[in-house]
């Protein structure tokens, strides 16, 4: 159990450090006090831990899309004290939160059961693997969220979107290497190909493609393949 705590701490960090910049965005008001404002930030990571928790002892039901409507809509109820804006936009606004701060990661990470309980198969599309770049960028951007002079929300919204931009050239390496590997073994009848992100250098992949004969496996950068074992 110490092992899995551990290992799901990165992931944590991701959860909570987007949750706490999303909160800035989503639920501030520039009559707020400092005080109150670094309450409200703090309490969009605590909301987001409400549904990531679960999922580390097996409950994967707070991940489900399907049931995402009301796990925020109990989250507004229950929040209407510390959130002082209207019922309509903390349920919006939370259910966003949860969205992209707990089941957008996961998805983009080790994936999850966005259609439980219709549909139990975990679905993903790995692209982050504890991306030390990514946990920086996040950490900075919440500093700006956090600090009593540099609030300003064209700060974080635009260091969001540079974070967004390098998250779009992964997926597109991704997708060549993708490209590369059908390319590679058109001749030959392939069951599947697998591609994953190397762990926090952003930048490497790994890859195994799996046919009727034979298993490969390699390393690649972008869609180049600088190691490949057949």
């Amino acid at each position: 159990m110490t092992e899995i705590l551990l290992n799901h701490i990165p992931s944590s960090l991701l959860h909570i450090l987007t949750a706490m910049i999303l909160t800035h965005l989503f639920f501030y008001r520039h009559t707020m006090s400092y005080a109150r404002r670094i309450g409200t930030i703090f309490l969009g990571g605590g909301l987001v831990m409400i549904i990531d928790v679960p999922k580390l002892i097996g409950n994967v039901s707070t991940h489900s899309l399907l049931l995402l409507p009301f796990t925020s809509l109990a989250l507004a109820l229950l929040t209407y004290k510390l959130l002082p804006f209207t019922f309509f936009r903390r349920w919006i606004g939370i259910a966003l939160l949860l969205l992209i701060a707990g089941i957008g990661i996961d998805y983009l990470g080790n994936g999850a059961h966005l259609f439980y309980p219709i549909n139990e198969h975990n679905l993903e599309y790995p692209l982050i693997k504890r991306d030390l770049w990514l946990l920086g960028g996040l950490v900075l951007l919440t500093l700006f969220s956090l600090s009593q002079k540099l609030y300003g929300w064209k700060w974080v919204v635009s260091g969001l979107m540079i974070l967004c931009l390098l998250l779009g050239w992964k997926a597109y390496s991704k997708q060549q290497l993708q490209q590369t590997l059908d390319h590679r073994y058109s001749d030959e009848e392939v069951v599947r190909i697998t591609t994953q992100p190397a762990a926090y250098v952003g930048y490497k992949w790994r890859f195994t493609v799996y046919t009727l004969n034979d298993v490969s496996y390699g390393e690649a950068i972008g869609g180049e393949i600088t190691e490949l074992h057949e």
